[in-house]
Parts: C-alpha cells; structure tokens; sequence
C-alpha cells in the first residue's frame, strides 16, 4: 500500500534511492495485488526471450496460465485485466548512475498502448525507457528467474514469491563474488512486502511460530 496520498488520489512511496507512484491509486478496486507482480515478471520473461527487442508483448492465456500453474481460465482473464490496470498506473523513479550520477531518472511501465486480452493473448505494450533501465552502458543484465516461484496458491505461501525473487536477484548481482550463495534472514524479509514484525504478533495474538516462522520456512 502506497505510503502517501495527494489530492487526487495519486499514491506513492519514496525510498533513499527510489520512488515509485501509482496514477489514481484511489479509484483501483483491489489496490495492486501480488498478482500484478507476478504477471509484470511472466510478460519480462516473455519479452526477455526476444531479447527485449520488441516492447510490444503477447502472452498466451493458455501459456500463462501455464506459467502460474492455474487451470481456471474464466477466473485468471478477471485478474490479469485488474493486474494489467494496475501496471499501467505505475511509474518510478530512480537515482542515475554514470553520466546520470545524481539526477532522479523518471520511467512508466507501460508504454501508452492499452493493455488487453484479445484473442486468447495477453497483449502489453512496454515503455522503451523501462527496458533501457536493464541496461549498463549498451548491455542489457540479465537475471536467471526460477520459473516455480510464479506457481503456488499465495494464501498458502504469501512470501515464497518474493523470497525466490529476492535470492535469484542477490545471485545475479553477487555473481562470483564470495556472497553468491549467502543472504542475510533480514534481508529476505525485508523484500517480502507486509511481513508482521515480531512486536506486531507480540501485541495481537502472539502466535510468532504459525505467522512468522512457519510461513517464512514454507516459503
């Protein structure tokens, strides 16, 4: 949930480094769901097989019902135009590096095209500027993602999401260096977004091993 309103219902969270805003966060009927996120990294991983070339991006329903190891196709058309409704609102910004060295550079997900299902496909058009952030100088990084952290009911496991994500993106920027393979609990729960603080369950129903550990190992 975003941490501040303004006036017109524009959420946005600020960061030291980053910021990232929601257009009309207000008027979005279930906020931005993990599902958004899930779906943003299947049409990444669609759109990183052509090697990013293409900003325009079409995912089978079929394949990507696939992807998140569903089945009911009525239900998950419902969710993806919530989710592609959601990404389209989004927008962040983030500090530059290199010749951009202390200036905030501003990017939308979305590249204007109106997201949609036609046909069977999931049809999502990318901000051009959104695929240049993958970049380093003229080279684009690239992250091996574990493709079964996309699959899982989240009520379930609401952090193993997130936990897959966060490590896949701790190996890939500390590959061959001594940290690759070790990554701090803090640091993990920390990427999982609304994980109860040990003095949150403490003042509620103090049940720490069913709302903390368990759900944190399961993942």
């Amino acid at each position: 949930n975003p941490a501040q309103f303004d006036i017109y219902g524009n959420g946005s969270i600020e960061e030291r480094d980053f910021r990232l805003f929601v257009k009309g966060y207000s008027e979005l009927v279930s906020g931005v769901k993990e599902t958004a996120a899930r779906l943003l990294d299947s049409l990444m991983i669609t759109a990183t097989r052509n090697g990013l070339q293409n900003t325009l991006v079409t995912l089978p329903i079929r394949e990507y019902l696939d992807m998140r190891g569903l089945k009911d196709e009525r239900e998950i058309r419902r969710q993806v135009r919530s989710d592609i409704d959601a990404l389209e609102r989004i927008s962040f910004e983030y500090k530059g590096t290199g010749k951009n060295r202390g200036a905030w550079l501003k990017v939308s997900i979305s590249g204007g095209t109106v997201g949609q299902i036609k046909n069977g496909d999931i049809v999502f058009r990318f901000n051009q500027d959104f695929f240049d952030s993958f970049k380093v100088g003229s080279k684009l990084m690239y992250m091996y993602f574990p493709h079964e952290a996309l699959k899982g009911n989240i009520k379930e496991n609401p952090w193993k999401y997130w936990l897959a994500r966060k490590i896949s993106e701790h190996k890939r920027m500390n590959i061959g260096k001594p940290n690759e393979d070790i990554i701090s609990v803090q640091t993990l729960i920390d990427a999982c977004p609304n994980f109860p603080t040990y003095e949150k369950v403490m003042s509620e129903d103090r049940h720490i091993n069913r709302r903390i550990i368990k759900p944190f190992e399961r993942g």
